[in-house]
C-alpha cells in the first residue's frame, strides 16, 4: 500500500494551466469553450482550484481539490458567486439539498446545477430556467408557478425598458440633456442587479414590489429621449433638405 501511494505521488504532476485538465475532460473543455466563464477567462482552476492531476483520475480525493457535484457545487460557485449563495441559503431549496429528511428525495435535492448548467454556463435567462428547470418540479397552476410568472410578467419588461434606455445613451446628441436619464438607469441597473442575485431565495412577491419604483422613472427617462431624438433628427432633416434646396437653386442659376 505504501508502495502504490509512493508510486502515486511520483506520478503526479503540477497543473499549470486548464489545458493540462483539458487533456482528459474533453467533452467538459468543449461546452467551457462557450460559457460566459470562458469569456471571463475563469477556468478549471479557478474553479476546482486542483494543483495535481493523477492519470489513475484520483485527483477528486486531494485535499485541495473542490467537487462540482450536483449536491456539492455551492462550493465551486460560492468562492466568486458569494451573495447568490448566501441568498440561496436562504431559499426553500437550500434546505432540500442539505436536509437527507426533507420531503424531496435524494435525486431531486436543488444546487446550482439544478438550474444552470455546469460548464457551458450561459448568461442566466429568466424564461429559459423557467421553462426548462421550474415546471419540471412545480405543477401548472400551483402556486409557485403563478408567483414566478407574475415576477417575470415586471421583471422582463424592466430590463428590456432599461436596455432601450441604454442604448439610446450610447449614443449622446450635443445639447441634449441626460442627466435625468443617466440617474434613472444607474438606478434601474441597481435594481436589475438586486433581482438577479435576489432571484435565488425565489421571493418573488417581494422581488416584484423592487420593480415599479424604479420602472416609472425609467420609462420616463426612455420616452423624454425619444422625443429629444425624434426632435434632433426632424431639424437635421429640415437642415439637409434646405441645404438641398439651396444647391438645386445655385444649380439652376449656374445654368441659366
Amino acid at each position: 500500500m505504501i508502495a502504490f501511494l509512493l508510486a502515486l505521488a511520483l506520478t503526479q504532476e503540477p497543473v499549470k494551466n486548464d489545458a493540462r485538465c483539458m487533456e482528459c475532460h474533453k467533452e467538459a473543455a468543449a461546452a467551457w469553450k462557450t460559457s460566459v466563464h470562458a469569456k471571463h477567462d475563469t477556468g478549471c482552476i479557478s474553479c476546482h482550484k486542483t494543483d495535481v492531476v493523477d492519470d489513475a483520475g484520483k485527483h477528486a480525493y486531494k485535499p485541495s481539490f473542490i467537487a462540482g457535484t450536483k449536491n456539492l457545487s455551492q462550493n465551486v460557485c460560492g468562492q466568486c458567486h458569494e451573495k447568490e449563495t448566501a441568498e440561496f441559503k436562504k431559499g426553500p431549496h437550500w434546505d432540500e439539498d442539505i436536509n437527507p429528511k426533507a420531503k424531496w428525495s435524494a435525486k431531486k435535492r436543488q444546487g446550482c446545477l439544478s438550474c444552470h448548467e455546469p460548464h457551458g454556463t450561459a448568461l442566466a435567462q429568466r424564461k429559459a430556467i423557467y421553462d426548462q428547470r421550474c415546471t419540471h418540479c412545480h405543477k401548472e397552476n400551483s402556486s409557485q408557478r403563478k408567483l414566478i410568472t407574475s415576477y417575470m410578467a415586471a421583471a422582463d419588461p424592466f430590463d428590456a425598458e432599461l436596455e432601450a434606455v441604454k442604448k439610446l445613451l450610447e449614443h449622446p446628441l450635443p445639447g441634449v440633456p441626460y442627466e435625468k436619464a443617466e440617474m434613472a438607469r444607474e438606478s434601474a441597473e441597481d435594481v436589475h442587479r438586486t433581482l438577479r442575485m435576489l432571484q435565488h431565495n425565489c421571493e418573488f412577491k417581494e422581488l416584484e414590489k423592487k420593480i415599479e419604483p424604479a420602472m416609472t422613472p425609467l420609462k420616463a427617462a426612455s420616452a423624454e429621449l425619444k422625443g429629444q431624438y425624434d426632435a434632433a433628427g426632424g431639424s437635421r432633416r429640415k437642415y439637409f433638405l434646405g441645404f438641398l434646396g439651396l444647391m438645386v437653386v445655385n444649380l439652376v442659376l449656374l445654368r441659366a
